[in-house]
């Protein structure tokens, strides 16, 4: 399920994938906790509601770069980047993202390491 978690140019299986669907998701949610942590620090937040909405700005910011980096560098990664149906869904995957954070976000990355080159 972990074997070659990192090499995002070779094609994946079902069970592969949600492999790095997972993992991805934990590391994705980890960082941006310590980016609002850090972000409310840097911002002088003096209650914990005015420290909770900057930690939400800086986590949906970075579910959706984290899922357009990691879906175009697919892509790229594949040699897809000439079709248009999945530059599609590498915007969708940052729309995904903007209403449901990473564990939306992730899922078009996890479909495109599926298929084909």
């Amino acid at each position: 399920m972990f074997k070659n978690i990192t090499d995002l140019s070779s094609r994946k299986t079902i069970k592969e994938a949600i492999g790095f669907y997972i993992s991805f998701s934990i590391f994705g949610i980890l960082f941006a906790m310590l980016l609002g942590g850090l972000a409310s620090l840097y911002f002088n937040t003096s209650s914990f509601d005015e420290g909770f909405e900057v930690g939400i700005k800086i986590g949906v910011f970075f579910a959706v770069v984290y899922s357009f980096i990691f879906s175009f560098i697919i892509l790229f990664k594949r040699n897809l980047q000439n079709n248009f149906y999945y530059i599609f869904l590498s915007i969708l995957a940052g729309i995904l993202a903007f209403l449901g954070g990473v564990f939306l976000g992730l899922i078009v990355p996890s479909f495109l390491l599926t298929r084909a080159k």
